[in-house]
């Protein structure tokens, strides 16, 4: 619990630390910056309160985790269209967009989403974690769901999207070191969508053999060690995460 604390306490750290150093540590905004802040910052509060109240009321908790990957591409391209689509900001937003859509994808073929927004596959480690001693009472989970699950998240989401309102104004033009730059984010995001091919390739194989009544441990190699050990995930524990 303690290890579990002090992580927690660390992070809310980091992403306060670096939000005050975006706005305080010497980097003065200009007008039009504030403008669009504020924009974001109405849009994340707006999301905050979504998460919370359509979480709570339809006791599906994955409402953030489905606005994970989009948010970001809404955050992207209100910041580079009020930048006046300055070439960086465009490839910025195209990179995240990019980003955003596979992730998007990939959940939802978890069954995420669907037509009755509030519903879908909730992910299971909300399931799990309402069942710890520690949350199981309904003010616990609740403030839970209000702190990490609603604010925190989407607080996190707005903060890793501030480089973009960093450089709406820089008078500098894109040049090798942006497309470098871009190339090699380019480069992990296809890694990603290969490690989810992979993945899921792997874990309906696996499932389908289980369905026929066999045990993990009776499972033909590799699908009998439950994860999977071949192409990317043989070079790395979770090549998503590396990338």
């Amino acid at each position: 619990m303690k290890r579990r604390l002090l992580t927690i306490i660390m992070v809310v750290l980091a992403l306060t630390l670096s939000v005050l150093g975006f706005v305080f540590g010497g980097f003065d905004l200009t007008n039009l910056q504030k403008e669009t802040l504020n924009i974001l910052v109405i849009v994340c509060g707006i999301s905050m309160a979504y998460c919370f109240i359509v979480g709570e009321l339809s006791g599906n908790n994955s409402q953030m985790d489905k606005l994970w990957s989009i948010l970001p591409i809404a955050y992207a391209w209100i910041v580079a269209v009020k930048g006046s689509m300055h070439p960086r900001l465009i490839v910025m937003a195209l990179l995240i967009t990019i980003w955003g859509v596979r992730l998007t994808l990939n959940f939802a073929k978890k069954g995420a989403y669907s037509f009755k927004f509030w519903a879908g596959e909730e992910d299971y480690r909300w399931i799990v974690l309402r069942k710890d001693p520690k949350l199981n009472k309904k003010w616990k989970w609740a403030l839970f769901d209000l702190v990490f699950i609603s604010v925190f998240q989407n607080a996190l989401v707005l903060a890793i999207t501030l480089p973009l309102l960093a450089v709406m104004e820089s008078a500098m033009a894109f040049n090798i070191f942006d497309g470098l730059i871009a190339a090699l984010l380019l480069g992990f995001i296809i890694l990603e969508t290969i490690a989810d091919r992979q993945q899921m390739s792997f874990q309906t194989k696996k499932y389908s053999l289980l369905k026929e009544g066999k045990s993990l441990k009776d499972l033909p190699a590799p699908y009998n060690l439950g994860f999977n050990t071949q192409g990317l995930w043989e070079r790395s524990r979770h090549p998503n995460y590396f990338s």
